[in-house]
């Protein structure tokens, strides 16, 4: 069962995913960084806020299970597919990296280990 707390962090992470994804529709015609970094964070956040709200204790605040990067990887391949549908691919020059970032947001979840924890108390 998801706690309050749970239920209020992942609230949090879908607002400003959605939020992200939002300003990221509407600054498209400027380009730029911005664009791409807040189309490419906001269906992350959105993503993992929805794992959050979904399965509760089960995705941990501190550390990476397993359903963290299930959530994570879909988030990162949304904001890839986030920025295709932006049109942020079509007027690409040639040479320019501009699939580097949604790259790397999905292929950070692909990476074997764990982020550092401390021990989790169940209190």
């Amino acid at each position: 069962m998801t706690t309050d707390s749970g239920r209020q962090t992942g609230a949090l992470l879908l607002l400003v995913g959605l939020v992200l994804m939002a300003l990221a529709w509407l600054w498209r015609a400027g380009g730029g960084l911005a664009v791409v970094q807040a189309a490419v964070a906001g269906p992350l956040s959105a993503a993992l806020g929805l794992g959050v709200l979904i399965h509760g204790e089960r995705i941990p605040r501190y550390g990476m299970s397993w359903l963290t990067r299930a959530y994570g990887l879909a988030g990162g391949l949304a904001g890839a597919a986030y920025l295709f549908l932006i049109g942020h691919f079509a007027d690409a020059p040639p040479g320019r990296a501009r699939w580097l970032l949604p790259l790397l947001a999905t292929g950070i979840w692909l990476i074997p280990g764990t982020s550092p924890s401390g021990p989790r108390s169940r209190a």
